[in-house]
């Protein structure tokens, strides 16, 4: 298949890009590496032309809607409808969008693809918009879709220079162990359901091969729910291993979300070795 990869060096792009290899892949975004694609400006029709199917792994994010809202809301939306109908009227006939497990609200209780979305935040609603206009353009126009919905992503093979992302827990916390000696965590109760990098491209993969139609959400998800008290543990445990210095865990007390499951109605794959081992090679990386 030919196809279009937005997002093509970032933390899920970089790795979609390694899985899909065996595919003719054009890089589609603002770098010297990639053919020139700008959601903030109008589309060039031509850098989509010969596609069959479109990768979008370059949505807004939290940092964009604190840096020019207005513009971050304007990619989620003007833009998102400019780039999809441009693709397919390019002759693209599967577009894939990642999105985030925050267009189901808060993260309480059991949640699955059946249920409710209610996006609070306004990174939660531009991504949600941007479904929605996905959606819309399934039924008006035939081709198919997958919309993935993870919830804690981590991986490696991405580009560090252009790495943003700190701030993500799976990133955050064993910086912390390793360059400071100690994590801080205020919430430990509260659940995640860490999925890599590599287990999302896996999963784009195999609807690509599957011949599905329509359109399609799918929760991404990893074989076991982590609270962030335990993962701060598991941060600390790999870091002392390999650095020989002891790392601090500070708790709080706060038991909110404890009861937090994020499922998915399709059967996926067992994962559940492969965030002890991003950690692991991740610490060693930072101490290196």
């Amino acid at each position: 298949m030919n196809i279009g990869l937005l997002g093509s060096f970032g933390l899920i792009g970089s790795a979609i890009r390694v899985r899909l290899a065996g595919h003719t892949l054009r890089y589609l975004g603002r770098s010297q590496d990639e053919c020139y694609l700008d959601l903030n400006k109008p589309i060039d029709a031509t850098q989509l032309q010969g596609l069959d199917v479109l990768i979008h792994a370059a949505g807004v994010r939290d940092e964009d809607f604190n840096v020019d809202s207005v513009q971050a809301y304007n990619r989620s939306t003007v833009a998102i409808y400019e780039l999809f109908s441009k693709a397919i009227e390019s002759g693209v006939t599967k577009i894939v969008y990642i999105s985030t497990a925050h267009v189901y609200g808060p993260m309480v209780g059991a949640i699955n693809e059946t249920t409710a979305v209610n996006p609070l935040s306004d990174y939660a609603i531009g991504h949600y918009a941007s479904e929605q206009i996905l959606q819309r353009l399934v039924r008006e126009r035939g081709i198919e879709a997958l919309i993935i919905r993870p919830n804690a992503v981590f991986g490696l093979g991405f580009d560090q220079k252009r790495f943003t992302r700190w701030q993500l827990v799976p990133f955050l916390f064993p910086k912390k162990a390793v360059c400071e000696g100690r994590i801080a965590v205020n919430s430990p109760a509260i659940k995640r359901n860490f999925i890599s990098t590599d287990a999302i491209a896996g999963e784009i993969e195999q609807w690509l091969l599957a011949g599905s139609s329509g359109y399609k959400v799918l929760n991404p998800v990893a074989s076991s729910m982590l609270s962030l008290g335990e993962f701060a543990g598991l941060c600390a445990e790999i870091a002392e291993k390999e650095t020989g210095a002891p790392v601090a865990l500070e708790l709080g007390s706060s038991n909110q979300a404890d009861d937090f499951n994020y499922s998915s109605i399709y059967p996926q794959p067992c994962r559940s070795e492969e965030l002890k081992q991003f950690v692991s090679v991740f610490t060693q990386m930072l101490n290196s």
